[in-house]
């Protein structure tokens, strides 16, 4: 057991502690990291750089360590200035225009943004996640979601609010917030726009695929989109 247990890592501290019984194969971990940089520290426990910046983190776990399923405990993390890596989210004219399409998270693709905050549960190697708020001059998000520890499945949505100078993009879809849900296992990741969430909130019928050989959100936004 190391309790208290201060360490300065990823350019910032952690302090809290570390209890492991060898005989069960048990671990509890208490971290509060302060003034890390985030980039390398989601590298080492996901193998995803998923979120640059620099920001804090609260985090308790236990279970068994070859057991994720057993994992239970949560984190609460907050970041200032900092960019997400994958997709952009102020590129919203080309994600609508070939809304249609399901793209793979690119380490090309970044969205700058000036504020995260996010709290997790994690309960039977599941980690959820329903308060995700990221703001920016660009556009604001909210998301909600989960995580399988075990599988590394993600399941998530977020909803991209433009903001005024983005809003400008989308004359014709004033006040709409763009759905966009995200899934596969974390090392490929797609995001696409989710098309029934999107289609209820303009309140238009939902489009068939049958009825297009184009994809069915081609004919939506052909009659919604165009300036």
């Amino acid at each position: 057991k190391l309790d208290p247990l201060t360490l300065q890592l990823y350019q910032g501290k952690a302090k809290g502690g570390l209890a492991w019984d060898s005989n069960a194969g048990r671990f509890q971990v208490r971290q509060s990291f302060s003034r890390v940089a985030l980039a390398p520290l989601l590298k080492d426990l996901t193998g995803v750089e998923a979120l640059a910046g620099t920001g804090t983190m609260d985090l308790q776990l236990t279970g068994l360590v070859n057991q994720r399923d057993s994992w239970e405990g949560g984190a609460a993390l907050k970041v200032g200035k900092g960019s997400l890596r994958g997709v952009n989210l102020t590129a919203l004219q080309d994600l609508l225009g070939e809304a249609e399409l399901s793209r793979q998270l690119s380490s090309q693709e970044i969205s700058a943004f000036s504020e995260l905050s996010a709290r997790l549960d994690i309960k039977n190697g599941l980690m959820t996640n329903d308060d995700l708020s990221i703001k920016s001059s660009s556009f604001l998000v909210k998301g909600e979601g989960q995580l399988n520890l075990v599988s590394e499945q993600l399941d998530y949505l977020i909803r991209v609010q433009p903001r005024k100078r983005t809003q400008a993009l989308l004359p014709n879809m004033p006040g709409v917030v763009v759905p966009l849900r995200l899934t596969g296992p974390l090392q490929q990741v797609q995001y696409q726009v989710d098309a029934v969430a999107l289609s209820q909130q303009l309140g238009l019928p939902p489009v068939s695929v049958e009825s297009s050989n184009e994809g069915p959100l081609k004919g939506l936004f052909r009659r919604v989109f165009r300036p």
